[in-house]
């Protein structure tokens, strides 16, 4: 939510601003005339400004959702509980909290016309492309931001944008510091190289036992299984238990049937107003009567409410407020709006807030669907009804008939589950539902594991739960020789390989140090050979395990510079650097230029603001109390 907004605030360092600020998922509406809250329990205070336990709380539910939006039904809930990010996001806070003192000091505002554009223009505020009054209502009401703080709140990041960008913005390079830059991220190097594959050498490697036993005892250590169980479970899950319910034709019609007989039309008013607030010198009264003789005359409402109204989150819709079920505002006002014929203006109404001119825009009543246009819903719900009632019954008896049981085979016949297994696993998990650290936790506690009973029953989720046996524990021990016997010649083989290719690969590597062309050495032992000419370090055409040697080869002094190394695949690879043409800032063209240009001053924008928060950390007065 308001991502797009934020996506709008121009600046160098986009994920400073992103990481700085809690994004709000609500918005404003008129119901700020009439909501209050009161967050009083303090956490910290900096510089004298408190931060309540309801900000953190509500930051570390916007922290929770967009982590959980990033990565998915994967991430551990422990990853994101309240004891993990409680910390990181109140320091979060106290960063805002420094960096909005600083902007109030140094007088920046923003005003209420950019606010408004902003978000009458949302994607995220539209129905059908425009403007829908109700989305506001059910964001705002969702959450729990009133919205005047949530226009704080806007006001504030987009404030807290500026500052960031702005001394970010700050950084600068030097032209010396582009030319020294560009000489080694634009350098190209000339230079040959041959491949001896590891591959034919393994081939002819053979291992004997007395080695092999050798390598097994002295790395003993290494051939260890990790402490493992099996088990068998039950599990109930309530959406499979829902697929597999049918609900007859004529149940869903009684069902249609008693609906519809106890519906009520629930009837919707949509109302706009024009809030004019109180004055001592009595020239609200005045504005009043103009604004109704202006009506009286024939004038559009909603151009009288941009033109006269002080509700600012409601005058740019042309006093637009939504709709109501007679809940939403002041009674005074529901009221008024109740006796009020369709398109007619009501005279002032009194409330906290002020004096209303409220018009009625539009009724619309509910009327009830068709069977056929409910059928589907109407089926879902009693599937669902039937599940829970059936999910209920079946979790309340699990415990019951799995306690002291010697298996669960008999509870699965009893339940009309099926008998599962999992494992072996250790404690670090395994795969299915072995991957359920919760799962995991309860196989290897005490319970069931030291003493052999059932677990209790576990609630994986809202409409997911299980109970759990272990039926075989393996205890952590060493592996016999001939258990690993396999891995460890397997391993030997490649070290002996490996170790081989190197001593062939230095022989090579002398030869073409002493001046013999790399391509006649490839030649005469059948191994293939490249030359790689105005090659920069970022070449999609050469391997990267070789593009890193190559860059990190001294410059040659006289002739050229060989090296041999042994890549991640175990080949090994002889190097002959014959050149190297540094970059030239002045040839480079002018896009480039501007490229290389910003992203050094936003490299050292980044480091000046990072200096800049560190200091105001370090000389505010922060208390957490």
């Amino acid at each position: 939510m308001l991502q797009s907004l934020r996506d709008n605030l121009k600046g160098a360092v986009a994920v400073i601003i992103v990481g700085l600020m809690v994004v709000p998922l609500v918005l404003f509406g008129v119901d700020s005339l009439f909501v209050n809250r009161n967050n009083t329990q303090q956490v910290v205070e900096v510089n004298g400004e408190a931060i309540t336990e309801a900000e953190l709380q509500r930051a570390i539910f916007f922290r929770q959702n967009q982590m959980r939006a990033q990565f998915g039904d994967n991430l551990p809930e422990q990853f994101i509980s309240e004891e993990n990010l409680r910390e990181p996001v109140l320091d979060s806070l106290i960063t805002r909290r420094l960096l909005t003192q600083q902007v109030r000091e140094g007088g920046m505002a923003v005003p209420e016309s950019q606010i408004n554009e902003m978000l009458l223009n949302a994607p995220e505020f539209q129905t059908d492309g425009q403007f829908d009054p109700d989305l506001f209502r059910q964001r705002l009401l969702s959450v729990g931001y009133t919205p005047s703080s949530y226009r704080q709140q806007l006001a504030q990041d987009i404030l807290l944008s500026q500052h960031v960008t702005g001394l970010s913005a700050s950084g600068f390079v030097t032209e010396q510091e582009l030319k020294r830059t560009a000489a080694l991220s634009q350098q190209k190097r000339d230079f040959y190289y041959m491949t001896i594959p590891l591959a034919p050498v393994l081939e002819g490697i053979q291992v004997d036992q007395e080695r092999a036993q050798a390598y097994y005892e002295e790395h003993k250590s290494e051939f260890r299984n990790p402490e493992q169980v099996t088990i068998e479970y039950l599990e109930v899950n309530m959406d499979e238990i829902a697929k597999n319910i049918d609900i007859p034709e004529e149940q869903l019609r009684e069902q249609y049937a008693q609906e519809v007989a106890a519906f009520e039309a629930d009837v919707q008013r949509r109302a706009a107003h024009i809030l004019i607030e109180p004055t001592d010198d009595g020239s609200a009264q005045a504005t009043l009567q103009e604004i109704q003789k202006r009506l009286a005359a024939g004038e559009d409402f909603a151009e009288l409410a941009r033109e006269y109204s002080e509700d600012f989150g409601s005058r740019e819709m042309g006093g637009d407020l939504g709709v109501t079920t007679g809940e939403t505002f002041p009674e005074e006002f529901e009221e008024a709006l109740a006796q009020l014929e369709v398109g007619e203006v009501s005279e002032p109404v009194k409330t906290d807030a002020g004096w209303h001119l409220i018009k009625l825009v539009n009724v619309e009543g509910a009327e009830p669907p068709s069977f056929e246009e409910d059928r589907a819903r109407i089926a879902s719900a009693m599937k669902r009804a039937e599940a829970e009632d059936r999910f209920i019954e079946v979790t309340q008896q699990m415990a019951d008939v799995t306690y002291n049981a010697q298996n669960l085979q008999e509870a699965a016949e009893t339940l009309g589950l099926e008998r599962k297994v999992a494992g072996p696993f250790s404690r670090d998990g395994g795969l299915g539902i072995a991957s359920n650290p919760q799962v995991v936790e309860s196989a290897f506690s005490d319970e069931v594991l030291g003493q052999g009973y059932t677990s209790p029953v576990l609630e994986l989720g809202p409409n997911h739960a299980m109970v759990l046996r272990v039926t075989d524990h393996q205890e952590p021990r060493t592996l016999s020789f001939e258990e690993v016997k396999t891995e460890v010649e397997r391993t030997l083989k490649r070290e002996m390989a490996i170790e081989k290719l190197q001593e062939m690969g230095k022989q090579f590597e002398q030869e073409v140090a002493a001046g013999k062309p790399i391509e006649e050495v490839a030649k005469a032992n059948d191994y293939e050979w490249q030359v790689s000419l105005d090659t920069q370090r970022t070449s999609p055409q050469v391997d990267r395990a070789v593009l890193r040697q190559v860059f990190a080869l001294p410059r040659p002094e006289q002739g050229s510079v060989t090296e041999g190394f042994t890549t991640p695949t175990g080949d090994y690879v002889v190097v002959n650097l014959t050149e190297v043409t540094d970059g030239n800032f002045a040839e480079m063209s002018e896009e480039e230029k501007q490229n290389l240009r910003q992203r050094l001053a936003g490299m050292a924008g980044n480091m000046s603001y990072s200096a800049y928060e560190a200091q105001l950390k370090q000389t505010a007065d922060i208390e957490k109390l």
